[in-house]
């Protein structure tokens, strides 16, 4: 898999987080995007250390305190911190 396709699949798999921050986000809502973008980043980059920081930022999301939006922003924080080291 070359790194320019890697680097689209990626940007498509933030791009709907986006788009989902723009809604209320809810906890199911949340988790469907959460297994979607751990599955493709596990296609594209496991094993890796992207792939294992990723399980930790997913970890941390595990708070029950932290409302679902907050999970989506801080998964997305770490998916664009690797976007442009993946191209």
């Amino acid at each position: 898999m070359n790194n320019n396709y890697k680097y689209t699949i990626l940007k498509s798999v933030i791009d709907r987080g986006i788009q989902l921050m723009q809604n209320d986000v809810s906890e199911d809502m949340f988790q469907i995007w959460l297994k979607y973008s751990q599955s493709i980043l596990e296609q594209i980059a496991s094993p890796s250390t992207f792939y294992i920081n990723y399980l930790q930022v997913i970890l941390s999301t595990m708070d029950s305190t932290i409302l679902p939006y907050q999970k989506l922003s801080m998964c997305l924080k770490y998916l664009i911190s690797i976007l442009p080291l993946i191209k």
